[in-house]
């Protein structure tokens, strides 16, 4: 019996807990920001590396870099603000401004910045398939909890299911309420490996710190 409460109170706990819903927060933007992201540098860097021949893609290349940077962090904060993930500054190790090429130098010889856009660039298809994922969690979710108040129609291969009964309706609803929880899961599930690439891709490797910024740098 004990472990039965556990088992529920650890699948329906889910509900009360705060994490839970920043986690599903974060999930649901991960479709239109990585579909931002792809559009914005894809054409960026094309409409750059075209015109760089004639000089004028060279801004258009200044102003993609400079805004890829600034993603990269904003993707840093958001993780460490809505899913609770610690990841390395990405500042700690910068190397004193002696001009503009020399900081635009610095930045392209640093691997966080490319592995930043590649976190930038993977954001799109990992957003196409939690999209798809949460567009039947929740289709399924609604259409079974309102089904007290609808018809429903489920077709299996030659076979017509059809729910016009309250208790039928009550037993579907509490079927949708069940799934709903489920989906919490798995937004937590998404959220956990969204963490994971986060804190791999969108901050520096231990080993890269010097010595004297391992006890300055602060914790997120």
């Amino acid at each position: 019996m004990r472990n039965i409460n556990k088992l529920f109170s650890s699948f329906f706990g889910v509900i009360f807990q705060r994490q839970t819903y920043l986690n599903l927060l974060y999930v649901i933007f991960t479709f239109p920001l990585g579909t931002a992201y792809f559009l914005f540098l894809t054409s960026g860097l094309l409409v750059g590396l075209s015109f760089s021949i004639i000089i004028i893609g060279l801004p258009v290349l200044l102003l993609v870099l400079v805004a890829w940077w600034e993603l990269v962090n904003f993707e840093r904060e958001l993780a460490t603000r809505l899913l609770g993930v610690d990841i390395t500054p990405l500042s700690y190790e910068e190397k004193p401004l002696v001009n503009f090429w020399g900081d635009i130098k610095n930045r392209f010889a640093d691997p966080t910045a490319w592995k930043g856009m590649m976190f930038l660039f993977i954001k799109f298809p990992f957003g196409i398939f939690t999209l798809i994922v949460l567009a039947i969690c929740f289709t399924l979710t609604l259409g079974l909890i309102f089904a007290p108040f609808t018809t429903i129609y489920w077709s299996l291969g030659n076979s017509i299911i059809l729910i016009d009964s309250l208790p039928g309706a009550l037993l579907t609803a509490s079927l949708g309420i069940i799934i709903a929880v489920c989906t919490l899961h798995i937004a937590n599930t998404l959220a956990a490996i969204s963490g994971s690439i986060a804190k791999i891709m969108l901050g520096k490797n231990d080993n890269s710190l010097h010595p004297e910024t391992l006890d300055g740098q602060k914790s997120y």
